[in-house]
C-alpha cells in the first residue's frame, strides 16, 4: 500500500503444499493484515486507505491462500475470480 489516500491495493497468492500448511499460511498472511490495520508498521495510511484495510482479509482457496486490499466490491469479485482461476482444472 502506498500512503496518500486512494492509492491502497496490494494482493498475493500463494501456494502451500497441503491443506494444513495452507491452514499455518493464511494465519501468517492474517497476522501481516492485522499489522496493517492497525498500522504498526508506521505508514500513516489516510482514511480512505484505512476503510479499504479494514475490509482486507485472506481465503483459503484448495491449497492456496489468496489476500486482496483493494475495495470491498472489488476485493470479493478478485478472490472469489483468482480463486476459480487457480481451482480450474
Amino acid at each position: 500500500c502506498n500512503t496518500g489516500g486512494n492509492s491502497c491495493f496490494e494482493y498475493g497468492v500463494f501456494r502451500a503444499t497441503s491443506s494444513e500448511n495452507a491452514n499455518k499460511l493464511k494465519a501468517t498472511v492474517d497476522s501481516y493484515i492485522n499489522e496493517l490495520k492497525s498500522d504498526e508498521l508506521a505508514l500513516s495510511y489516510s482514511p480512505d486507505d484505512k476503510i479499504v484495510l479494514q475490509n482486507s482479509s485472506a481465503t483459503i482457496v484448495g491449497n492456496y491462500v489468496i489476500y486482496v486490499i483493494i475495495s470491498s466490491q472489488a476485493s470479493t469479485t478478485a478472490t472469489t475470480r483468482l480463486g476459480d482461476l487457480l481451482t480450474k482444472k
